[in-house]
């Protein structure tokens, strides 16, 4: 009798201390619907899908720290600013490329993390079958940044980052609407975000909340895909948009130097900008929307905007929400999308 007694009291003792020992965790929900129990502090996150949006969010947030795994090699170049503000962003590869971002199940085994973050549910369930800890983002409407950084605050407790970010990125859709938000809609210039090789509408449901919500019209007609429509070139001189937002300055030159597009409006104009390159693209889902919106209506209203500094205002946004101080060169470069 007291030999079972003193095993039970010993079986007692190692419960005990296997709780003791366990760090305490709590549960989250993801923007899936999914419950997902995460260690209380979250000290190493891998961004295995939608990598470098995922690591915009979380150096907009001042948790770049945070981040173990490297970008995929052949991003390792337009996606340069990365390099600036992700201390791990040469490091380790955990998934292919996108849109399908592939995770590489033994580079997540061999990775030493305490969560991992993709951009698809479906990921995120197969990962969570294979028993990693994995937390769902997704971008489907068009507060999905906002919705991504509060989201992104509270697990991470950057509760006053995330609040200050949609004060700022309020603050800026009210700064167009106040210049422009009484103009007539057919009194607006219109426009596209274009990849004109090959010649198709990327984002097309991005592109055009960035439009209108910078005062512009979406200079597309019919039905469209959510995210990538091809087009045709006699298409694309039919809408004959007032300004051209194209993926790369290569297509700004292939814009003005091939006789294809010389008869489009944007064109004769001289009114084709590429979208800027910071640690994103300003025209998928990241944290540069919010300057994006200030870029794109000086694009689209240089007169109505003539006080409103591109420059200065990107200065400003990654000092205040990336903690850098960025040189003027790095802040042209930028803008130019290189």
């Amino acid at each position: 009798m007291s030999s079972r007694i003193g095993i039970a009291a010993l079986l007692l003792l190692f419960s005990l201390g296997q709780a003791l020992a366990a760090p305490p965790t709590r549960t989250v929900t993801d923007m899936a619907g999914r419950q997902v129990r995460v260690p209380s502090e979250i000290r190493r996150v891998v961004t295995a899908g939608g990598t470098p949006a995922i690591n915009a969010f979380l150096v907009a947030l001042g948790r770049a720290d945070l981040i173990v795994n490297g970008l995929p090699q052949p991003m390792r170049g337009r996606w340069k600013l990365q390099q600036l503000f992700v201390p791990a962003a040469n490091g380790p590869v955990v998934s292919g490329m996108g849109p399908s971002w592939t995770p590489d199940l033994e580079a997540l085994r061999t990775l030493p993390h305490d969560l991992v973050l993709v951009d698809n549910e479906q990921t995120a369930r197969m990962l969570e079958r294979r028993g990693f800890t994995t937390f769902c983002l997704l971008w489907k409407g068009p507060d999905s940044v906002l919705e991504t950084m509060r989201v992104l605050g509270e697990l991470l407790n950057r509760r006053k980052q995330a609040d200050a970010y949609e004060r700022y990125y309020r603050k800026n859709l009210e700064r167009v609407r106040a210049e422009v938000g009484a103009l007539p809609v057919e009194q607006r210039p219109r426009a596209l975000f274009c990849r004109l090789e090959p010649l198709s509408l990327p984002m097309v449901s991005t592109a055009r909340m960035l439009i209108e919500r910078s005062g512009g019209r979406y200079g597309a007609v019919g039905t469209l895909p959510a995210d990538h429509a091809a087009i045709t070139l006699e298409t694309l001189l039919v809408w004959n948009p007032d300004l051209l937002f194209v993926w790369s300055p290569e297509d700004v030159t292939r814009a003005y130097t091939d006789q294809r597009f010389a008869s489009l409006r944007a064109v004769k104009q001289r009114r084709v900008f590429a979208m800027p390159m910071g640690l994103h693209p300003w025209s998928n889902y990241t944290p540069e929307q919010a300057p994006g919106i200030l870029w794109m209506a000086k694009m689209l209203y240089p007169d109505r905007f003539n006080q409103l500094s591109p420059s200065d205002e990107t200065m400003a946004f990654y000092r205040q929400f990336c903690s850098k101080q960025l040189s003027n060169q790095q802040v042209s470069t930028i803008l130019l999308g290189r």
